[in-house]
């Protein structure tokens, strides 16, 4: 599921508890305009116990895309 798919599913405010970021910057996430940093997408990926994977945030590599 992409990331800001799961945060509105759950919930600004519960996804800002979940990834312990400020609503503010869950909503950022949540409208793409912007994206977690490598280690808070790692905290995310394990609160979201895999649901959202780093494929989910980052998208797929290139070499991937075309296969």
């Amino acid at each position: 599921m992409d990331l800001p798919a799961y945060i509105k599913s759950v919930g600004d405010a519960r996804a800002s508890e979940l990834f312990g970021e400020p609503v503010r910057t869950v909503k950022s996430w949540r409208y793409r305009d912007r994206r977690p940093r490598p280690e808070t997408a790692q905290k995310i990926v394990a609160a979201t116990n895999g649901e959202v994977t780093l494929a989910d945030i980052y998208g797929q590599p290139r070499e991937q895309e075309n296969a």
